[in-house]
């Protein structure tokens, strides 16, 4: 069946950075009795339980098929469906190519700047398995490391990654205002932390 931490590290990678994406197109294009969440939970799901997900590079087109499918199945349930909603569907399939693209050379912007920013051991190694291709074998020998090592310096790089595109794909999704909601005297700060908001 294979190792589960595969499919798992293939979600947080190809599945969840487009999470905020979709919701933005979802928020645009559901009607205001739409529960926004479910319906990104069902996408999450569906997605997570897809068995050729070794073949699926794309999430955010992915992710953006599955959420047609899922509002066309459901619209046809309700049984009751505004021309406009249905027309809004359809422009969710023919958007998902250019929409993904753009979206794909912001997260690359991202994914650059966050790679940019690891110390040079683990920027060396994350560059040379994930972009050139490398196995793990060979970046040891290239960068004259053990394999542990090396295996080490990539589990904190992904981490960091990780990290790094969740916090990005947060920020994108919910900004709030710490202007309009902090009392006079706050600047910025959490009131429950006292850390910076």
């Amino acid at each position: 069946m294979g190792d589960p931490s595969e499919k798992i590290r293939w979600f947080q990678e190809v599945i969840l950075p487009c999470q905020g994406l979709v919701r933005g197109r979802l928020r645009r294009i559901l009607p205001q009795h739409v529960d926004l969440d479910d319906i990104l939970a069902e996408v999450l799901t569906r997605a997570y339980a897809v068995d050729d997900w070794r073949q699926i590079r794309n999430g955010l087109a992915f992710m953006h098929r599955i959420a047609r499918n899922l509002l066309v199945d459901q619209a046809r349930r309700d049984a009751i469906i505004s021309f406009d909603y249905m027309a809004d569907l359809e422009d969710l399939g023919r958007t998902v190519n250019y929409d993904g693209m753009l979206n794909a050379r912001d997260e690359l912007r991202r994914l650059e700047k966050l790679v940019q920013k690891l110390p040079t051991q683990q920027k060396r190694a994350f560059i040379l398995r994930r972009v050139e291709g490398y196995s793990i074998a060979d970046v040891a020998a290239e960068m004259g490391l053990s394999v542990s090592t090396v295996e080490n310096h990539l589990s904190r790089a992904l981490a960091h990654v990780a990290r790094g595109t969740m916090d990005s794909e947060d920020h994108d999704v919910e900004q709030p205002s710490t202007r309009q909601n902090a009392a006079p005297g706050d600047r910025g700060r959490s009131r429950a932390s006292g850390r910076p908001a």
